[in-house]
């Protein structure tokens, strides 16, 4: 099984971390990271750090929440020391679930891949003209 961080700013990770969990259950081997008002880079680094070693020599799948900012620029300085590491950036729910749902079965690789494409695909706009028109399939949960 894949170890997912889940590295942003404020309390996003720890709000994604739970939503996630509510719909597929409770997670081993993640964690969820971030980097607080008045915190310093090195003590977040260092959380980051410790979090990794942990999964020493285990392939970490790291989520986080914007490209260029501190928790991607730390997790990103840290790839010499920790190569088994791979980032996607703009986290959500729909990524997670996949993540979540299919990290036993697949490979890191595979599953950053799957989990990118699941994260663009659950970005859609609704307004009132597609209800009114019956554009969503009656499939389509809300």
């Amino acid at each position: 099984m894949t170890p997912v961080l889940i590295c942003s700013h404020g309390s996003l990770a720890t709000g994604l971390l739970d939503t996630a969990q509510m719909i597929c259950g409770v997670q081993s081997k993640c964690v969820a990271l971030t980097f607080k008002t008045g915190a310093s880079v090195e003590q977040f680094k260092q959380q980051v750090v410790t979090e990794l070693q942990k999964f020493s020599e285990q392939k970490v799948l790291a989520v986080v929440d914007i490209k260029g900012g501190t928790p991607f620029n730390v997790l990103t300085s840290l790839l010499t020391q920790f190569p088994n590491l791979k980032i996607i950036t703009g986290a959500n729910i729909p990524m997670l679930l996949q993540i979540f749902l299919q990290r036993e079965h697949m490979e890191e690789e595979d599953l950053s891949a799957t989990a990118v494409d699941q994260g663009i695909a659950g970005i859609q706009s609704f307004d009132q003209k597609i209800l009114v028109n019956d554009e969503i399939s009656e499939d389509e949960e809300f």
